[in-house]
């Protein structure tokens, strides 16, 4: 029988330097805020499209929305540019469609603004919004009103939310919208409350956060 290997134990002190060595290797140190790969919310294109349908309703003619007066038709999708011309040269000129299709143009789309605001904000920075404001977000791209503001974007970016939130508001279809009572103005409050109640995310913070979106916890 040959010879037994045995491993050497280490002292406490010789584990802790080993751990510090590793942790030089990986370039952070544990209490710092670094970042995480990019993990996309699988549920995030439903999550947006019930707040989008909740402010949004359905229409199946076209119709103009009530601030910009752009055409738009089914779940508040527009019509090309929302002009004139864009409506007579598009398939819904003189027609309608059903609640189907209607979720269809939504859902395309939500994903293009999905990436829209994606790109805006940073891919890894979105990721570390918590998924109601994400699905807030989306929603704002959607109409257009959050990436039509460099300001708020920026704040986002720092994690400044207050700001973010102030700034968003700091709009004139938001201001028009308050003056003449159109639903406009209480859709840019709830996702301005959400921006708000937003807080700064530590790497931990993040870490926890997609380990319970991963295995389904609350």
């Amino acid at each position: 029988m040959g010879p037994v290997l045995v491993k050497p134990k280490i002292t406490p002190a010789e584990y802790e330097e080993l751990v510090r060595q590793e942790q030089a290797q990986m370039q952070f140190k544990p209490d710092e805020e670094e970042p995480i790969p990019p993990h996309d919310d699988p549920n995030l294109p439903g999550k947006a499209f019930s707040v989008i349908t909740k402010h949004e309703g359905y229409k199946a003619a076209p119709y103009k929305d009530s601030n910009k007066k752009k055409w738009t038709i089914g779940i508040g999708t527009l019509i090309g540019s929302g002009s004139d011309a864009d409506l007579k040269k598009s398939p819904y000129y003189n027609k309608t469609i059903d609640e189907a299709t209607a979720k269809s143009l939504a859902e395309k789309a939500i994903t293009e603004k999905m990436k829209l605001i994606k790109g805006l904000v940073g891919q890894d920075k979105f990721n570390e919004f918590s998924p109601e404001l994400q699905a807030h977000l989306v929603s704002g791209a959607y109409r257009g009103d959050i990436t039509g503001s460099p300001k708020a974007i920026k704040y986002l970016q720092n994690q400044e939310f207050e700001k973010a939130a102030k700034e968003y508001l700091d709009n004139e279809e938001y201001r028009k919208s308050k003056a003449k009572g159109t639903g406009v103005y209480k859709r840019m409050d709830e996702a301005a409350a959400v921006i708000k109640s937003e807080k700064p995310k530590t790497f931990q913070t993040v870490f926890e956060d997609r380990y319970k979106q991963a295995f389904n916890q609350k």
